[in-house]
C-alpha cells in the first residue's frame, strides 16, 4: 500500500479529476433511476400467493382501480348528482381508464316476459323532488349498488374507476387527484385505491429524499468544521460521501434495479457510514501534524496508520449489509446489495479521494483547538467515568440488554402503507371514508377455475359460487363480497 499511496500523492489532480469524471458520468444515469412503490413487487416469485397473484393480473383486464368518494350529508339533490355526473364523464375521457362504474351510469336489470331489460340508472340529471325520488328508487332497488357506489347510511357516492393494463397506475392516479382538487367544489371528494397509495409513496419518498439528504449533508459538514475549524478540509470527506451516494444510485439506474420503499434510507445510511473513516482520517491527520511539517510525508503516513482499519471497517459493514440477501423480500435484498456497493464505493474513496485532496492542501499551522480542545477534554472525562464506575456501567447495560429483549415479543408488525401516512393525509382521510361507509378499503380476490372450457358457466358451479359468496359475507371482517 506504501506505493499505492505514494501514487495517489504523486498524481493527485488525476486521482480528483477522475473521481470527479465518474461522479458525472454516474450522476447523469440516476435520471433513468425508477421508484416502485407497489408493495407486490417486492415478494418473490416463489410464493404461491405471489404467483396467483401475478396470474389473476394477467387473466383479467385489470386489478387497478380507484375509487373516488363524494360526500354529501344530502347525496340526492341536483347539485351533488350533477357533480357526480360531470366527474364520471371526464373519467370516462381519460385515455387510461377502460371502465367507470358510478350512480349516475350504473346499468339496471329488470325481468320482463321476454326476458331480461336492460336501462340506464340516469339519464339526465334530476331536476325536480319527483324526478329525484324517482332515480332514489330506481337506485336503491338494485343491492348490488348498495356499499359498492352508494354508502349503507346513503351519505356518500363512489365512483369506481377501471385501469387499463400496462399503463402508469401512479400517473394515472396523480391525473385523478389533480383534477379533483380543481373540480370539487364545496363538496367533500376524496380518492383512495392502489394506484393512490403508489402515488403517495412516490411522492413521499420523493419529499422525504429532498429533505433529509440536505439535511444529513448540512449536519455531515457542520460537526467537523466545528471539530476542525478548517472548511477546505472539511470539504474533502464530504465529497467522498456525496459521491459514494451518486455512485451508487447510478449504479441502481445503469442495471435497471429500481428506488424502493426500502432503499429509500440508503443515502443515509451511507452518510453516516462513510463520513466517519473520513472524520478518522482526519483526525490522526491533524495530531500527527505536530511532528511532521512535510505535506506529502503526512499525508502517507496517515494513510499507512489508517487504510486497515478503514479498509476492515468497511469490508466487515459491507458482510453485514449482504446478510440481508437471506431475506426473500427483493426490497430488503436489493438494500443489502446497494449498502455494501456504496460503502465499497465510499472506502475507495478514502484511500483514494482524501488523501489525493490533503496533499493539495497546506498542512495546518493551528493545532491547539485540533488537538487540546473541548472535545478531547470531554473525551478523557468521560473516558475516567467510566474506569472508575466500571461495574456500575456494565450493570446498567445488562439491565437494559434484559429490557430491550423483553420487548421484543411486544413488537407489532405492521404492513400497511396506509397506515405510514398521517392521520391528516388526505389518502387516511380517504380510506376511513370508505371504511365508514362502503364494504371496506382492502379487497381479496377469490379465483374460481375450472379444467374445461365453459366449466363456469355450469349452472351448478354458479350456485356453488353463490353460497361460497353468501358463506364469505358471513366473516366478521368482510364488509362486502
Amino acid at each position: 500500500m506504501a506505493s499505492y499511496f505514494r501514487f495517489v500523492i504523486r498524481k493527485a489532480g488525476w486521482v480528483l479529476a477522475l473521481a470527479f469524471i465518474i461522479t458525472l458520468f454516474l450522476g447523469y444515469e440516476i435520471k433513468n433511476l425508477k421508484v416502485e412503490t407497489d408493495i407486490s413487487a417486492a415478494l418473490p416469485k416463489g410464493v404461491p400467493a405471489k404467483r396467483l397473484y401475478d396470474k389473476v393480473g394477467k387473466i383479467f383486464p385489470s386489478r387497478d382501480f380507484i375509487l373516488v368518494v363524494v360526500e354529501s350529508n344530502n347525496l340526492f339533490q341536483t347539485r351533488v348528482i350533477a357533480k357526480i355526473q360531470a366527474l364520471t364523464k371526464h373519467f370516462e375521457d381519460m385515455p387510461d381508464v377502460y371502465s367507470v362504474m358510478s350512480p349516475t351510469n350504473a346499468k339496471i336489470i329488470l325481468g320482463t316476459k321476454e326476458g331480461i331489460d336492460v336501462r340506464d340508472v340516469l339519464t339526465q340529471v334530476p331536476q325536480t323532488p319527483e324526478e329525484m325520488a324517482a332515480y332514489r328508487k330506481r337506485l336503491l332497488s338494485d343491492n348490488i349498488f348498495t356499499g359498492n357506489i352508494i354508502s349503507n347510511d346513503h351519505k356518500a357516492a363512489g365512483i369506481m374507476l377501471f385501469l387499463k393494463k400496462n399503463i402508469h397506475a401512479r400517473e394515472a392516479a396523480g391525473e385523478v387527484i389533480s383534477y379533483i382538487k380543481k373540480n370539487k367544489g364545496d363538496l367533500k371528494i376524496l380518492a383512495t385505491g392502489k394506484p393512490v397509495v403508489n402515488y403517495y409513496l412516490a411522492k413521499g419518498m420523493d419529499t422525504d429524499m429532498r429533505r433529509l439528504f440536505p439535511l444529513a449533508i448540512l449536519v455531515v459538514f457542520f460537526i467537523p468544521l466545528f471539530r476542525f475549524k478548517r472548511i477546505k478540509m472539511v470539504l474533502i470527506p464530504l465529497a467522498v460521501v456525496i459521491f459514494s451516494v451518486i455512485w451508487t444510485f447510478g449504479v441502481m439506474a445503469l442495471v435497471h434495479s429500481p428506488l424502493s420503499h426500502s432503499t429509500t434510507i440508503m443515502p443515509i445510511l451511507l452518510i453516516s457510514i462513510g463520513v466517519a473513516d473520513g472524520i478518522h482520517i482526519l483526525n490522526h491527520y491533524f495530531s500527527n501534524s505536530r511532528f511532521i511539517k512535510e505535506r506529502d510525508k503526512l499525508v502517507h503516513f496517515t494513510m499507512m496508520e489508517l487504510h486497515g482499519p478503514v479498509i476492515m471497517t468497511s469490508v466487515t459493514t459491507m458482510i453485514g449489509f449482504l446478510a440481508l440477501n437471506t431475506s426473500r423480500v427483493t426490497s430488503l435484498l436489493q438494500l443489502g446489495i446497494f449498502t455494501s456497493v456504496g460503502v465499497f464505493f465510499a472506502m475507495i474513496l478514502s484511500i483514494s479521494f482524501i488523501p489525493a485532496g490533503l496533499s493539495l492542501i497546506k498542512v495546518p499551522t493551528q493545532l491547539k483547538e485540533a488537538h487540546g480542545g473541548r472535545l478531547e477534554k470531554l473525551s478523557h472525562t468521560y473516558a475516567k467515568i467510566l474506569i472508575r464506575y466500571k461495574w456500575a456501567v456494565l450493570i446498567f447495560i445488562i439491565v437494559i440488554v434484559l429490557l430491550s429483549i423483553a420487548g421484543i415479543p411486544r413488537i407489532k408488525l405492521e404492513s400497511s402503507d396506509i397506515e405510514n401516512f398521517p392521520p391528516s393525509h388526505p389518502l387516511r382521510l380517504a380510506t376511513a371514508e370508505v371504511n365508514d361507509h362502503f364494504a371496506g378499503s382492502n379487497y381479496i380476490d377469490v379465483v374460481v377455475e375450472g379444467k374445461t372450457p365453459g366449466y363456469i358457466k355450469n349452472p351448478f358451479v354458479l350456485k356453488k359460487m353463490a353460497m361460497l359468496e353468501d358463506s364469505i359475507k358471513t366473516l366478521p371482517y368482510v364488509g362486502g363480497a
